[in-house]
């Protein structure tokens, strides 16, 4: 990912560089101009306090570019920035998470494998991640897929369902080799559990089949010796010798009857929206939205779908880092029919099916993102 001359350059050298202005360089015209915009303030007071006087919290580091020269960057209280002239940032220093998708890896022994991960980490440097990154957010998903990749494809099926704890520690210590030019420290990695497609001694087994598709048991009601068949069901595969069977009887056609369409569970769907997000989503619709899914009488999942920083985002759990613009609540089916678009948004909510609590225009927004996504998702 980095070339040889950026990682020739040491990293407390780099930090010296992006967060150290030497005032020596600074022409006359930049002290006039500073003073002059001091006096401005100060004629204007108290009226200029509202636009000057910034307050930063304990977890955030406010940065400055004053006549496009980067200062250190600001602690926790009240700061000055001088208008016309100062243009700031404030960055959150908090941990955050976001999740890998699952992605097809060839292993070493040839089988093939989808594996995820969730990445925990925080900016220790806001000036390095401002200068150094263009979208941090984007950088850093980018970077954490190939290098979860790249790892995995130099180990088998065994290694990797055994040595889950000590391939978690290598990724981490790989991507911080990196993310530390950016400003950034990866704190924790999570793989999630291996799935495994295909091993390299199944020749004959299809693979990349999802696992929600499926021939039901109950439509085998005729077999015929001389053939195999592979049925697909929630416990694996399972491989039915037809040579085994009695005598030869007729075989039903299959073909009269409509097979099952493929269902998608919540956390696919909300897998698909974070990877298929973008800023142009983010630029449409402008709003965070919280889905209380009703799983049972008893039991709620809370999702969350960010267009609103960043390039997009969705994942379990509460929004992240702000609140939500709209609270959505419906049941599971609901959630599916509605996000692979066989129910209205509109029918649902006069029917009942659909409660929605707060703004209104940013609930109507999310029915034309998921019109987007429609050839995409399903």
């Amino acid at each position: 990912m980095a070339s040889v001359k950026y990682n020739a350059i040491p990293l407390d050298e780099r930090s010296l560089t992006v967060n150290q202005l030497p005032s020596k360089n600074y022409p006359l015209c930049y002290y006039i101009i500073v003073l002059l915009c001091y006096m401005l303030v100060f004629l204007t007071s108290p009226f200029s306090w509202y636009f000057c006087f910034k307050t930063v919290k304990d977890y955030e580091a406010l940065s400055i570019f004053r006549l496009g020269r980067l200062l250190p960057p600001k602690k926790s209280g009240i700061n000055i920035v001088l208008p016309c002239i100062d243009k700031w940032s404030i960055c959150d220093m908090r941990t955050r998470a976001f999740n890998v998708p699952p992605q097809q890896i060839l292993t070493r022994d040839r089988a093939t494998i989808s594996i995820g991960a969730s990445i925990y980490y925080r900016i220790h440097d806001a000036n390095t991640s401002i200068m150094v990154t263009q979208d941090l957010n984007s950088s850093s998903r980018t970077i954490a897929q190939t290098t979860v990749k790249n790892i995995l494809t130099t180990k088998t099926v065994q290694e990797i369902e055994s040595k889950l704890s000590s391939l978690n520690d290598d990724i981490q210590v790989t991507l911080n080799k990196e993310t530390s030019l950016w400003g950034m420290e990866i704190q924790r990695v999570e793989l999630t559990l291996p799935r495994v497609l295909r091993r390299h001694e199944d020749t004959n087994t299809p693979v990349l089949l999802p696992e929600y598709t499926y021939t039901p048991k109950a439509d085998l009601e005729y077999v015929t010796p001389g053939y195999n068949t592979i049925n697909y069901d929630s416990t694996g595969l399972e491989m039915i010798d037809r040579r085994k069977m009695p005598e030869p009887v007729k075989i039903q056609d299959f073909n009269s009857k409509k097979s099952e369409p493929a269902r998608f569970s919540p956390n696919d769907i909300i897998t698909a929206i974070d990877g298929l997000s973008n800023r142009s989503h983010v630029t449409s619709t402008g709003a965070v939205y919280q889905l209380d899914v009703e799983v049972s009488r008893e039991v709620t999942d809370t999702y969350f779908i960010d267009l609103k920083h960043g390039n997009g985002s969705a994942g379990l759990g509460i929004p992240r880092n702000c609140k939500p613009d709209c609270v959505i609540s419906l049941s599971e089916e609901d959630m599916v029919d509605l996000f692979t678009r066989q129910l209205s948004a509109t029918m649902a909510f006069m029917q009942g099916r659909l409660r929605v609590s707060g703004n209104m225009g940013a609930a109507m927004k999310l029915e034309t993102f998921l019109s987007s996504l429609t050839d995409r998702v399903v």
